[in-house]
């Protein structure tokens, strides 16, 4: 049974990720002189990026392509590699592009926080969204007021068999994720702006390699490849987020803008 918990802490958890970009925004944007502009490129990088073009990759080479979608199905390993490396290089080319040539450049670190704002801000909203939807849908079954929504039996059973027995806690663990995610998507875009501040295109490549890295477990787990819970990759990414952010707080040059 769907317990009134776990919808309350799905909706919790779709509020928390789709106010936590704007709060942050605001939070920041006198400090580091923060420009609309900037989150905006961000938002549409994210969209043109993920949403549009590597979205489409995957639906091609993972769902109409028969050769593909099978050697994905039959390799784990291969699935694994090339989900996280798609991602990698799809968000971090983005990034590098739209603060080396559209992003309105400010002292400090204010463009790349902006930016990641807005990249990092865009993925936690629509994700945000989705698990607001969720929390709906589960409270509408557990209510019996789903069936004009005919959902269908495998959806219904799908999103009641995910949500039975769930703790306020658990259902909690998407918006967790997202504060974790908007740290290292921050983190990430201050590494590729040393890239474009100091014209060392090593720090692109070292963009990419991190991402890679942090979006690998994350595969692995949906492969069962990695024996670990939610709860643990969670717990996980948000050390690792805090590090990271950290590390290169305290150790990315401060390059001066280029010309």
């Amino acid at each position: 049974m769907i317990s009134n918990e776990a919808v309350a802490g799905l909706a919790t958890s779709a509020l928390v990720a789709t106010l936590l970009p704007f709060l942050v925004f605001f939070a920041l944007r006198k400090r580091f002189d923060l420009r609309l502009r900037n989150v905006l490129i961000g938002v549409g990088v994210f969209v043109v990026m993920v949403v549009v073009l590597e979205a489409a990759m995957h639906a091609y080479l993972l769902k109409f392509n028969p050769v593909t979608k099978a050697w994905f199905d039959a390799n784990a390993w291969g699935f694994v590699v090339y989900g996280a490396a798609a991602a990698a290089l799809f968000e971090e080319t983005g990034r590098y592009v739209a603060m080396r040539f559209l992003a309105k450049r400010v002292p400090g670190s204010g463009t790349p926080l902006a930016y990641g704002i807005g990249h990092g801000g865009a993925e936690a909203v629509l994700i945000g969204l989705n698990i607001g939807v969720i929390a709906v849908l589960g409270f509408l079954i557990s209510t019996g007021q789903a069936d004009s929504l005919n959902l269908g039996a495998a959806a219904t059973e799908q999103i009641r068999k995910a949500l039975t027995g769930a703790s306020f806690g658990a259902a909690m663990l998407g918006g967790i994720e997202r504060v974790s995610a908007l740290i290292l998507q921050i983190g990430l875009s201050l590494i590729v702006w040393q890239a474009v501040a100091s014209r060392r295109i090593v720090f692109y490549f070292a963009a990419v390699a991190f991402h890679f890295a942090f979006d690998l477990p994350a595969a692995m787990v949906q492969r069962h490849l990695l024996p670990l819970t939610g709860v643990d990759i969670e717990v996980g990414y948000g050390t690792l987020a805090l590090i990271v952010l950290a590390g290169i707080w305290a150790f990315a040059p401060r390059a001066q803008v280029a010309a």
